[in-house]
């Protein structure tokens, strides 16, 4: 739920970029992604309002996993002279982070909150005053780091693509199985599971 909304701010915003190909071929994807977050959201909705206790429990946990992980991928609110950036003066790029980020706080947090999901944020507040929404700024410092428990995610996915680059016939496409299993075997799976509950949350 979370990362499909953020997409649909994401990729939507760049269906009013200035290169046409690009923002055409975002509409189908966008109308997709939406679909992901009515899909998701109601699933949430469901589990909050009419499940068990444990499942209840379940889509905190994941909305205290996820939530500090999308607003952070947003990026960094817009310093000064963003403007005279190449992809925001010929207009590749709309719209700002900070701009996404408070669309996104004002779609997800009053249905969260109608549900009974606890956002994981003793700072977020809605300033009437500025009509925006006041939150915990991550470690922007930190940010584009890759934390230590994440970088055997990303060899796999760096090894993967290194594989597919290498390996790839123009005439006969390897379908995406085929070179995990090339790479890390049949059997192989990435480390740990992920609970359905966390799927649709995140």
């Amino acid at each position: 739920m979370l990362i499909d909304s953020l997409e649909v701010d994401r990729l939507g915003s760049l269906t009013e970029s200035s290169y046409g190909p690009y923002a055409r071929a975002l509409v189908k994807i966008v109308a997709e992604e939406g679909f992901h977050f009515r899909q998701s959201a109601d699933a949430v909705k469901t589990a909050m309002t009419q499940g068990t206790e444990q499942q209840r429990e379940a889509v905190q946990e994941s909305m205290n996993r996820w939530w500090p992980e999308v607003i952070l991928a947003y990026g960094p609110p817009e310093r000064d002279g963003e403007s005279d950036r190449p992809v925001v003066r010929w207009r590749l790029k709309t719209r700002g982070n900070e701009e996404l980020r408070q669309k996104f706080l004002q779609r997800t947090v009053p249905l969260l909150t109608e549900w009974g999901v606890s956002i994981p944020d003793p700072k977020l507040r809605f300033d009437a005053e500025s009509k925006t929404w006041d939150y915990t700024q991550p470690d922007w410092e930190n940010f584009g780091r890759i934390p230590e428990d994440r970088k055997e995610f990303t060899d796999i996915y760096k090894n993967y693509l290194r594989y597919a680059v290498q390996h790839v016939d123009r005439d006969q496409p390897i379908l995406p199985g085929r070179l995990w299993d090339a790479l890390y075997g049949t059997r192989t799976r990435l480390p740990g599971s992920i609970p359905l509950t966390e799927l649709l949350v995140s």
